[in-house]
């Protein structure tokens, strides 16, 4: 699956604006859905005060809540950059591991089918 770059910009801007994505913060569960695509652990952080980017995310995700969607997926993760990565991030927001609502998993494969 190979997306052009506004494309992607299209449907992660999509998959962020859904109630979906906003339960994933509310219920805790981002830290392991981004972990589900990068391995946090062995990449570095830009921030001198942490080891990793593991870190780094949590800090500014879960205790300060200081990082907005554009700036932990787009600047952080380099998300639209590598469609790889894209292609599991979309699996996962699929994914019955994160997403048990049927409706809205229909309606996702549908906005990325459109694509």
């Amino acid at each position: 699956m190979k997306f052009q770059k506004d494309t992607k910009i299209k449907i992660f801007k999509y998959i962020i604006s859904t109630d979906f994505f906003l339960k994933l913060f509310t219920q805790q569960q981002i830290m392991d859905f981004i972990e589900s695509i990068w391995d946090l652990r062995l990449m570095p952080s830009t921030d001198l005060r942490f080891n990793d980017l593991a870190s780094d995310i949590h800090q500014h995700i879960i205790n300060n809540n200081d990082y907005d969607n554009d700036t932990l997926f787009l600047q952080k993760l380099a998300l639209i950059e590598n469609d790889e990565k894209f292609k599991l991030f979309i699996e996962q927001v699929v994914s019955p591991n994160y997403n048990n609502e049927e409706s809205e998993i229909i309606k996702l494969v549908e906005v990325i089918s459109v694509h």
